[in-house]
């Protein structure tokens, strides 16, 4: 199991999502990672935001979205609301900084939530649900688990 969180500004309808440059390919990921043993999904979801990007995020903040169960590990989507002036420039810190080199870039960026159809989100039928709950008129309604 894996835990992401969206992180969403309602003030500038933005969220934050990271760039990826792996070899030649290129596309956009949601923070997040894998669950550890003894650990929660929601507890694995604020440590990996905080690890990755140095955000610190409540559990209570997490509002669950979706589970992703049709990739080989199965995704489970937060959308957490924070303030993207007190986050407007984040940078990639912990495992992904460690690995990263000329192939292989991490690049945390601010995306207005009308790009989401646009960019080359993975997975892409992760992207296709976050399309559907951002431009849905009733954003209460978020899918079963």
């Amino acid at each position: 199991m894996r835990a992401r969180v969206i992180l969403y500004d309602e003030r500038t309808n933005s969220v934050l999502l990271i760039a990826r440059k792996k070899g030649n390919q290129q596309y956009w990921t949601i923070p997040g990672g894998g669950v550890k043993a003894g650990e929660s999904v929601t507890q694995a979801a604020v440590r990996e935001i905080k690890e990755e990007l140095n955000i610190s995020i409540e559990e209570t903040a997490l509002n669950f979205l979706f589970t992703a169960a049709d990739l080989a590990e199965p995704q489970r989507i937060y959308l957490a609301k924070i303030s993207r002036s007190r986050y407007n420039s984040p940078i990639i810190h912990g495992e992904e900084r460690e690995r990263m080199s000329a192939e292989n870039i991490y690049s945390p960026a601010w995306l207005i939530v009308d790009k989401l159809e646009t960019i080359k989100l993975q997975p892409s039928s992760v992207q296709a649900r976050l399309c559907h709950y951002f431009f849905n008129l009733d954003k209460l309604t978020t899918y079963p688990q």
